[in-house]
C-alpha cells in the first residue's frame, strides 16, 4: 500500500482545525486526552512530526475524540478532499451523536442521571426528556432532533 498523499501530522493538524466542540470551541490536548486517552506529548509529537507511526491506541484514541473512522488516517484523499471528508454534514451528525455518548462514559453525573432514568416509565422518560431540552433551550444551546 502506498503512503497516503498528505502526511499523518496534518491529517491530525486537520482534525483540530476543522473540528469543533459541541459549544463551538476548539479542541486542547486535555479535552482529546480526557476523551480518547491520548498522551498529551503524544499529540505533540504526531502533529510535529517527530511519531511517523503511532501505536493504535493513540490512533483510535484520536478517531474517538474527533469522532471519525480510523479509515481517515489512511484515507488516499488530497487536503482538501480530507476537509470535505470532516466536513460532511452526515460526518458532523454522527459526530454529535458520539459526543453525546462520550458525554454520558465520561461525566459522573450524567451517568447517575441516566441510570436514574432507567427506572421511569415511557411518561416519565417523556417528561424528563422535555425538561432537558427546556433547560437546553433556555441556554441557548441547540437541542438535537433525536438523542
Amino acid at each position: 500500500m502506498s503512503e497516503p498523499s498528505v502526511p499523518l501530522s496534518r491529517r491530525v493538524d486537520l482534525l483540530f482545525e476543522c473540528i469543533p466542540k459541541r459549544n463551538g470551541q476548539r479542541y486542547r490536548y486535555e479535552d482529546v486526552k480526557a476523551i480518547g486517552g491520548v498522551d498529551p506529548a503524544a499529540i505533540s509529537r504526531i502533529r510535529s512530526g517527530q511519531i511517523l507511526e503511532p501505536t493504535m491506541s493513540s490512533l483510535a484514541g484520536l478517531a474517538r475524540a474527533f469522532g471519525v473512522s480510523m479509515d481517515y488516517f489512511v484515507l488516499d484523499a488530497d487536503e482538501e478532499e480530507l476537509r470535505h471528508y470532516l466536513d460532511n454534514e452526515r460526518t458532523r451528525a454522527d459526530l454529535d451523536k458520539l459526543r453525546g455518548r462520550q458525554q454520558v462514559d465520561a461525566d459522573p453525573q450524567v451517568q447517575a442521571l441516566a441510570h436514574r432514568a432507567a427506572y421511569l416509565d415511557d411518561e416519565g422518560i417523556r417528561m424528563i426528556e422535555g425538561m432537558i431540552n427546556y433547560v437546553l433551550r433556555q441556554k441557548g444551546a441547540d437541542v438535537p432532533e433525536e438523542a
